[in-house]
C-alpha cells in the first residue's frame, strides 16, 4: 500500500510542482518582485518561448502521513509559455537554477541529486537536471554527469551523458547510466574505465568493462563484458564478470569475485625478477579477499580445472586457494583431481598443499589421497607424498591398505616409506617389509646376478633398501633376501654393485644355487648350498654373447652342501662357469668333508672339488680319509675320483703314505 501510494505521488510530482509554481506566480504575489531581479540568471528552454513568470527561494517537500516522499529546492525558478500559461493554469515548462532534488524511498536513506539547472515539462512530467549534476547517497557514493532525467513513472534517474562514479577507493567512468530508485541500483553503460579499491597494489588497480552495476543496498559493484583489471606491478585479471564487495566503515574493498573464463597474474612484484614475473592463474571463477589496507590476503580459484603457476611448476585442480601475507604467497591448497607439473615430472592426488619460503619459492609440496608420481623412466604411488623442494626430495608413505611403490627402469620397490632424493640420486625404502623386483639390464649395464638367470627379474626383501643410481648399487639391510626360482641368497645385509659387478652378503650368508636339471648324475641334480659369515660374488668380464663366469668368495664358518655331500672350512671360493654351473669349490683351513653316498669322511688343510668331473683333491700334513668300513688313508695329497670309488695317495716329500684297514673276524 505504501509503495503504490509513493508511486502515485511521484507520478503526480509534476502536478504538485505546477501548482506550487502557479500559486507563486499569481498577480500580487510577494515572490514576484524578488524573482524579477534574478530573471537574467535563469536560462530559457530552447522550445518553450519567453519566460512568463519568475520565482526564487523555492523549497517544497511532499509527505504522506508525516513521511517525506521527495523534496525539491531551487535558488530561482521560471515558467515558460504554452497553452496552460495562456489559460492561466501555468506554463508548459519550468526552469530553475541551483536545484537540489531529494528522493525518499520506502526503505533506506534518501538519495540527493544536485545540479546547476533543472527543467520540468508539465506535459511529460519529467524533470531534467543539467550542468554539473551530482548524485550522492548515504554510503558516500557520488555520481557526476552533465544531465540527469528524473522519470517519476519509471521511478528512475536516467543519465544520458558520460558520468563519473566514485565509491571509496573506486573511481569509474561510463558512457551513460540509470539509477533505479526502488531497487537502489545504478546501471553503468560502457565502455567503463577506472580504478579499483586496492591502493594501486593489488590485481584490481585499473579496471575496464563493457558495462556495470552499483547495488547500493548490497554495497556491490558489478562489472560485465570483457572485464579486465591490472596493476602497475604487472598483476592482471581478465573475466566475463567481476563483482566487487565493499563494506563499512569507509567503503573499503572486502572481496572480489571474477566469473567466466578467468585468467590473470598475481604477486608480480614479490617474485625474483620483479615486475612481470608473477604467478599466472586461470579458472571458471576466482574469489579475491583483501585486508583493511587493501592488500590481497587470499585468492580462491574454481574450475575444471583451475590452474596456478609458479616459476618452475604448474598446479591444476578443481579448487586452488592461495594465501598471502605481506604481499607474498605463503601457502596454496588444491582440492580435487590435483596435478603438479615440474618440468618433465608430474604428481597427482586428491588433495595438494604447497608452502612458500621467504624468497617466494615453493619450499614443500604435500599430496594426499592416491598420490601418483610420473617422470622420465620413473613412477611412484602412495597414500601420501611430500616433496621437500629445497632438498629436491620426495617422501612417499603408504597406509594400512597399501605400501608406497616406486618403479624405475623396469624395477619396482614397495615399502611403508620411500624417499626419492634426486639431488643425490638415492632411493631409500624403509619401515619393514620392503619388497623389490629387480629387472634385468642389458649390455654394459647388465646386473651382476648370483642367483638365477641374469636375463630374468630377481625378487628381494629386507627391512630397508637403498638404491644409489649414481654408484649403481643396491643395499638390502635387515633380514635381506634375493631369489629367482630355485636360486636364493640370504644375509643380514646384501649389497649389489653393478659398477663393480659384485654381490656381497654378510651376517650368516646363505646362497642356494639351482642345480642343473639336465645333469646325468643324481647328485648333480641337487642344489648347491653355501654358508659363510661373509659371501662375495664377483662376475668376470662378459665374453661375446655368452654370459660371464663368476667367483664366490666365502669367509668364516664356511659350509658347502650338495645332496649327501658336505664340507666345512674356515674360508673358500666357488667358481661358476658361463652356464652358471659350479665348476670348482676351493676350501682352506681345517677342512672337513663327508659323503653319505660313498660312506667316507675326510680332513685336510686344503680341499679342491671339481663336481662336474667328480674329482676331489685333499691336501694336508697329512690329509686323511676314512671309509664306511673304517679303512683310513693318509698322505700329503689324496685324490678321490670315480665318484669316490678310487683314492690316489701321494706321499709328502721325504715322507710316507699310510693305509690302515680294519681286521674283520672270520665267520
Amino acid at each position: 500500500m505504501k509503495r503504490r501510494g509513493l508511486e502515485l505521488l511521484l507520478i503526480g510530482f509534476g502536478a504538485v510542482f505546477l501548482g506550487v509554481v502557479v500559486f507563486s506566480f499569481r498577480p500580487g504575489s510577494r515572490l514576484r518582485s524578488r524573482a524579477a531581479s534574478s530573471a537574467a540568471r535563469v536560462p530559457s528552454p530552447r522550445d518553450a518561448g519567453p519566460p512568463t513568470a519568475f520565482s526564487s527561494g523555492f523549497d517544497f517537500t511532499e509527505s504522506v502521513s508525516g513521511k517525506p516522499l521527495f523534496r525539491i529546492q531551487a535558488k530561482a525558478t521560471a515558467g515558460f509559455g504554452g497553452a496552460a500559461a495562456a489559460a492561466g493554469t501555468g506554463p508548459d515548462v519550468y526552469a530553475g537554477e541551483g536545484v537540489t532534488l531529494t528522493l525518499y524511498p520506502d526503505n533506506g536513506q534518501p538519495v540527493t541529486v544536485e545540479s546547476d539547472r533543472a527543467e520540468y515539462d508539465s506535459r511529460s512530467r519529467d524533470a531534467a537536471l543539467s550542468g554539473n549534476v551530482r548524485w550522492r547517497d548515504d554510503k558516500g557514493s557520488i555520481a557526476e554527469t552533465e544531465k540527469v532525467v528524473f522519470r517519476p513513472a519509471a521511478r528512475a534517474l536516467d543519465m544520458p551523458s558520460p558520468l563519473h562514479f566514485s565509491r571509496a577507493g573506486f573511481d569509474l567512468k561510463a558512457r551513460s547510466g540509470r539509477f533505479d530508485v526502488e531497487r537502489k541500483i545504478l546501471a553503468l553503460d560502457g565502455p567503463i574505465d577506472g580504478s579499483g579499491g586496492t591502493a594501486g597494489r593489488g590485481p584490481l588497480s585499473a579496471l575496464h568493462a563493457a558495462g556495470g552495476l552499483y547495488k547500493k543496498e548490497e554495497a556491490i559493484i558489478e562489472l560485465s563484458g570483457g572485464v579486465s583489471a591490472s596493476s602497475g606491478q604487472g598483476d592482471a585479471l581478465a573475466s566475463d564478470r567481476l563483482v566487487l564487495k565493499t563494506e563499512e566503515p569507509g567503503g573499503r574493498l572486502a572481496w572480489a569475485r571474477a566469473m567466466g573464463s578467468v585468467h590473470g597474474v598475481v604477486g608480480a612484484e614479490r617474485l625474483p625478477g620483479g615486475k612481470g614475473d608473477g604467478r599466472p592463474y586461470a579458472g571458471d571463477d576466482a574469489a579475491f579477499f583483501f585486508d583493511p589496507e587493501g592488500a590481497l590476503t587470499s585468492l580462491t580459484l574454481n574450475g575444471s580445472p583451475a590452474s596456478a603457476e609458479e616459476p618452475d611448476r604448474k598446479v591444476t585442480a578443481r579448487t586452488i586457494e592461495l594465501q598471502f601475507a605481506n604481499g607474498k604467497a605463503v601457502t596454496a591448497k588444491a582440492r580435487g583431481q590435483v596435478q603438479v607439473a615440474t618440468g618433465a615430472q608430474t604428481a597427482a592426488a586428491d588433495t595438494g598443499d604447497l608452502s612458500f619460503g621467504e624468497d617466494g619459492q615453493v619450499s614443500s609440496v604435500t599430496l594426499a589421497g592416491e598420490a601418483r608420481l610420473r617422470g622420465p623412466g620413473r613412477s611412484g604411488s602412495a597414500e601420501r607424498a611430500v616433496q621437500v623442494a629445497d632438498k629436491n626430495m620426495w617422501v612417499l608413505t603408504g597406509d594400512s591398505r597399501a605400501s608406497a611403490v616406486v618403479e624405475q627402469d623396469g624395477s619396482k620397490v614397495s615399502a611403508p616409506r620411500i624417499e626419492i632424493d634426486d639431488r643425490t640420486r638415492l632411493i631409500r625404502a624403509e619401515g619393514g617389509g620392503v619388497r623389490a623386483v629387480l629387472a634385468p639390464a642389458r649390455d654394459e649395464r647388465a646386473n651382476a646376478t648370483l642367483v638365477g638367470d641374469p636375463s630374468k627379474p630377481t625378487f628381494g626383501k629386507a627391512e630397508r633398501m637403498v638404491f644409489d643410481q649414481s654408484a649403481r648399487t643396491a643395499t638390502l639391510s635387515g633380514g635381506a633376501a634375493l631369489w629367482q626360482g630355485a636360486s636364493s641368497l640370504f644375509g643380514k645385509d646384501i649389497t649389489l654393485n653393478d659398477s663393480e659387478r659384485s654381490v656381497v652378503a654378510t651376517g650368516q650368508a646363505r646362497a642356494v644355487l639351482a642345480p642343473d636339471a639336465a645333469a646325468k648324475r643324481p647328485e648333480q641334480r641337487a642344489p648347491t648350498v653355501l654358508l659363510a659369515s661373509r659371501l662375495i660374488y664377483r662376475e668376470g668380464p662378459k665374453g661375446g654373447d655368452a654370459p660371464p663366469s663368476g667367483e664366490i668368495s666365502l669367509d668364516g664358518d664356511v659350509s658347502a652342501l650338495q645332496g649327501g655331500r658336505r664340507a666345512n672350512a674356515s674360508a673358500g671360493s666357488v667358481t661358476l662357469g658361463p652356464d652358471r654351473r659350479v665348476q670348482k669349490v676351493d676350501l682352506t683351513g681345517a677342512v672337513r668333508l663327508s659323503d653319505a653316498a660313498a660312506g667316507r669322511t675326510a680332513e685336510a688343510d686344503h680341499a679342491t672339488d671339481f663336481p662336474i668331473e667328480g674329482r676331489t683333491i685333499l691336501e694336508g700334513n697329512p690329509a686323511r680319509a676314512t671309509d664306511r668300513d673304517g679303512s683310513r688313508v693318509a698322505g700329503a695329497i689324496l685324490t678321490i675320483t670315480e665318484q669316490g670309488r678310487r683314492v690316489e695317495i701321494t706321499a709328502p716329500a721325504g715322507g710316507e703314505t699310510q693305509t690302515i684297514r680294519p681286521t674283520r673276524p672270520d665267520r
